[in-house]
């Protein structure tokens, strides 16, 4: 298992990076409004359907910085938590968000009782997490019986990821720290495993599979437009999915 003190000390990017700079850099800011607005969205409908009194508890697994914390931290009526096993990105998210409660810890198994959380959020972390199946019957279990989990995951395992990651650019695959290369297909089969049932989805982008030309179009307005296009017209392809999910009755 990947000790993070050690990948700090060693100043990994990975690690160590900025990702408040990172989703601001002009090839990453338009897709990451798309997916919190996405996110808030999903968030105000569930508010729309709750009963019962009482701010909303929502739990961002996987926190990082507090990009996604920060945001959240706007809306009114919310308790705020965080979970992120890097104690770097945990001591920055702390200070950005003051107003959430942010602990170090492994999503595989939560410190929380069951049923604590309306809303969890994982966004882009799962996979990073070789016991990913562990990690979601772990996020369904602190869910309460009408809470929504809110996964996104990158599409790596479509036909024009494999294409770049195997053969235009085989360096990214053995660079990433990432663990899992899901479709839209096998994301879904593992909510199935974890007893989560799909109510709804967003497909993000294309899968361009040279990154230097992804990074390209989506830095531009049209080249996003295009993108997002392309990725209605092959929803195979697309860069990335977002899925909104509920504990299965019974």
């Amino acid at each position: 298992m990947v000790k993070p003190l050690d990948k700090i000390r060693q100043d990994d990017p990975w690690y160590t990076a900025d990702q408040r700079a990172a989703a601001e850099s002009p090839h990453q800011r338009r897709i990451i409004r798309k997916r919190i607005a996405f996110l808030l969205k999903a968030i105000d409908e569930f508010k729309a359907s709750k009963t019962s009194p009482g701010p909303l508890r929502i739990l961002d697994a996987g926190c990082g910085d507090g990009v996604l914390l920060k945001t959240l931290a706007e809306l009114p009526n919310i308790q705020l938590f965080g979970v992120d096993y890097n104690p770097l990105r945990v001591q920055r998210a702390q200070a950005r968000v003051p107003s959430a409660t942010v602990k170090e810890g492994d999503l595989t198994s939560l410190e929380f009782p069951n049923g604590s959380f309306d809303i969890v959020v994982i966004s882009q972390v799962l996979e990073h997490i070789q016991d990913d199946l562990v990690v979601l019957k772990d996020l369904a279990r602190v869910l309460n019986k009408t809470g929504w989990l809110l996964l996104g995951v990158p599409n790596e395992g479509c036909l024009l990821a494999r294409l770049r990651n195997h053969l235009l650019q085989p360096d990214i695959a053995r660079t990433t720290d990432h663990v899992h290369f899901y479709t839209e297909r096998t994301i879904r089969l593992l909510l199935d495993k974890a007893g989560l049932v799909v109510n709804s989805l967003m497909r993000e982008g294309f899968f361009t599979p040279y990154l230097p030309l992804h990074s390209w179009f989506a830095a531009r307005e049209w080249g996003h437009r295009t993108l997002e296009g392309l990725g209605k017209v092959f929803p195979s392809q697309a860069a990335g999915v977002y899925l909104i999910c509920m504990k299965r009755a019974g």
